[in-house]
């Protein structure tokens, strides 16, 4: 009777551990239909991280490309280049002051040394401007001239308004020394003043030939 009990025991032992072991199998069964949390999860973490390794990606070629466009646009200046900027950007100080010299010593201004000053001023205008690049306004104004003949007053007068235009160039607060941005707007001024400069020079010097040989005859 005794035996028959510890086998009944035993059999009773094995049956709970058998069922639980079905229970623990019957929800790895389920598991094995269904993604894990966690595998999803990766998952669409790996899934974030290869689009924004994309984005990075496409970001850095798009970033060289404008790189090397903006290189091929604007390289670097020689030293050549650099001593020609700065010998042009002190010449039409030295022009200028020579034209009013020569404007106002005397009594009728010496029409042939104007001719050859402002036709050099000119040269250096247009070299600066084309030099440094400057960025103008966007729909601004071109500077006009009329073919209104000088006569030697109106002669005085030019020489006087290109003075000051070269005045208000050399003086921009764009060459002084700065450590903020470019200022748009300096720079659009720098650039008007140099075409008024070329444009008003080349305006004295075409009269200053017409006049010159008017006082021949």
């Amino acid at each position: 009777m005794k035996g028959y009990r510890t086998k009944r025991a035993a059999g009773l032992v094995l049956v709970p551990v058998a069922a639980f072991t079905l229970l623990l199998a019957l929800p790895t069964a389920a598991n094995a239909q269904r993604p894990n949390p966690i595998d999803v999860y990766n998952a669409r973490r790996a899934a974030r991280s290869d689009e924004l390794r994309r984005r990075r990606e496409l970001e850095n070629v798009n970033a060289e490309a404008r790189g090397t466009r903006t290189a091929a646009a604007t390289p670097r200046p020689t030293r050549e280049q650099i001593a020609q900027v700065k010998e042009d950007f002190n010449t039409i100080q030295v022009l200028n002051n020579e034209m009013v010299r020569a404007t106002f010593s005397g009594q009728v201004p010496d029409y042939g040394f104007l001719y050859g000053k402002a036709g050099e001023m000119k040269k250096r205008a247009n070299r600066l401007k084309e030099s440094i690049k400057f960025t103008e306004s966007e729909g601004e104004e071109k500077s006009r001239l009329d073919d209104v003949p000088y006569d030697e007053s109106r002669m005085k007068i030019s020489v006087l308004v290109l003075r000051n235009l070269v005045k208000s160039f050399v003086t921009n607060p764009l060459f002084q020394e700065s450590t903020g941005a470019l200022d748009v707007n300096l720079a659009a001024k720098a650039s008007r003043d140099l075409r008024h400069i070329a444009d008003l020079s080349d305006a004295i010097r075409k009269n200053a030939k017409r006049l010159d040989k008017k006082n021949d005859e």
